[in-house]
């Protein structure tokens, strides 16, 4: 996703979250279905779970990047890199 202050993504995001958190982890892209069933194994009730899994993978198909000037605008500053906001919240 491209908000502006760089991209975001879900490999770049592991990859903060393991440095902050000094663990290992990687971002794996699931299919829709496996997504789904492990929400649900995860405690996400089924209506819940159908819901979100078909967004995850509009997300991640990129329909949320948008335009980094409106995002600037809309926040009124600068967008928080994703490794500064993991940082900030471990």
């Amino acid at each position: 996703m491209k908000w502006g202050g760089g991209e975001f993504t879900y490999p770049g995001l592991a990859h903060a979250a393991a440095e902050a958190s000094g663990t290992t982890m990687a971002a794996k892209n699931l299919p829709v279905e496996d997504f789904r069933q492990m929400l649900v194994r995860n405690g996400v009730d089924e209506d819940t779970a159908g819901f979100l899994a078909p967004l995850q993978a509009d997300a991640a198909a990129g329909y949320l990047d948008g335009d980094p000037a409106a995002m600037l605008a809309l926040l009124g500053r600068p967008v928080t890199p994703p490794a500064t906001a993991v940082r900030a919240n471990l």
